[in-house]
């Protein structure tokens, strides 16, 4: 009699050939990143159809590309001091069409590169964070979608927080088996630390897991994440009095407030952003005006 054994999933996964695995797991990643840009086309089609430079997309990065050209720009220290990597790298790109398609090029590689993360978390290295791939799936697709935070879409100016996401899911993954893997997490956490100050607020999360898995790979992330950590650090001492100028920060309790009612309440109750803004705003100056205080 002969009996049947039931392997779980991840069984039949390493028992299948590494290349069918790679097959498998490239087409998730693929149709992901495609539904990525999809889903930022659909809530931008302006960024397409009649695309224009971004706040600084235009005023710094494209400008001093042009300027400067491009490969210098890189090392052009900008906002506080810390370079910004992957947003010049956008606008190295776009000096290299004519102007009138600067702003197009500009803004379809930022959204390629925000649809980076997301097809990065389905993909089964991110089984370090949720287990299934349809949860995989579902939030990477939330996380394209971005509700409440159009701003942050196709534009090289946001780049930086969604290569941030990259560089902290990168951290926390499984480890890469190929070298294309390895030359990619590399290529993510440097890109991630010299486009911001994150990397700062990363290396405890390196460390973390460089402490938890004790290998080379791990010890590698953690040292990466602190070079770029320190390059940052250097460019901000040193840059950052001739950078910085004299604009206030705004920090403000009253900022904070018509944030969390703008980007998270009325968003959760399904308000537009115009009229959650103007009713975010009559809520929080009547609570506070003194009539209602003194009511």
């Amino acid at each position: 009699m002969v009996e049947a054994d039931v392997q779980p999933e991840s069984d039949e996964r390493a028992a299948r050939p590494d290349s069918a695995v790679s097959a498998n797991e490239w087409r998730w990643m693929a149709g992901v990143f495609v539904a990525a840009i999809v889903i930022v086309v659909s809530r931008r089609p302006d960024a397409f159809l009649n695309a224009q430079f971004y706040i600084e997309d235009g005023q710094q990065w494209f400008a001093t590309a042009h300027e400067m050209g491009g490969l210098r720009a890189l090392l052009e220290p900008s906002y506080r001091g810390y370079l910004h990597t992957v947003p010049r790298l956008g606008a190295m790109a776009a000096v290299c069409v004519p102007l009138a398609w600067a702003p197009l090029v500009m803004n379809a590689c930022a959204v390629a590169v925000a649809a980076v993360t997301p097809a990065f978390l389905a993909s089964s290295r991110c089984s370090t964070l949720l287990e299934s791939r349809a949860s995989r799936v579902a939030a990477a697709l939330l996380y394209a979608a971005l509700p409440g935070a159009w701003t942050m879409m196709a534009n090289m100016t946001f780049t930086q927080w969604h290569v941030a996401m990259l560089g902290a899911f990168v951290l926390v993954a499984r480890p890469a088996r190929s070298r294309a893997g390895w030359a990619f997490d590399v290529t993510a956490t440097a890109l991630c630390g010299l486009s911001g100050p994150t990397p700062v607020f990363l290396i405890p999360i390196a460390a973390i897991v460089w402490w938890r898995r004790r290998d080379r790979w791990s010890t590698t992330m953690l040292a990466v994440t602190v070079a770029t950590a320190a390059v940052q650090a250097i460019s901000i001492v040193v840059t950052a009095p001739s950078t910085e100028g004299n604009a206030p920060l705004g920090a403000s309790v009253w900022a904070l407030a018509n944030l969390l009612a703008t980007k998270i309440v009325f968003v959760l109750v399904g308000a537009s952003r115009d009229s959650g803004r103007s009713r975010a705003r009559t809520t929080i100056r009547c609570s506070a005006s003194p009539s209602s205080s003194r009511s």
